[in-house]
């Protein structure tokens, strides 16, 4: 099972289309090696093609601080929750 939360993967899926295939692999793996993997994958991906939400998606799939700050640490190699929370203040 993913360390990134769903509530954070169904964002990324409602604003970022494209990554769509690669949650879908993340989401049907078992193996916790690759899991790592692609969970950098999307971080990477998601983080480095970020641009601000068109209009037309919801202020509610806007990902918070503290949840790009934790997929940062994914894009790093680590898990979702493995990161100093205090480093966010």
């Amino acid at each position: 099972m993913a360390s990134i939360p769903l509530d954070v993967i169904l964002k990324i899926e409602s604003q970022r289309p494209d990554l769509v295939p690669l949650i879908h692999d993340l989401m049907a793996t078992n193996d916790s090696a690759l899991e790592g993997r692609l969970e950098q994958r999307l971080a990477r991906a998601y983080l480095d093609g970020f641009v601000s939400p068109a209009s037309s998606v919801p202020a509610s799939a806007d990902l918070t601080a503290e949840e790009i700050h934790y997929l940062s640490a994914c894009r790093a190699g680590q898990k979702y929750a493995d990161v100093d929370k205090s480093s966010l203040h």
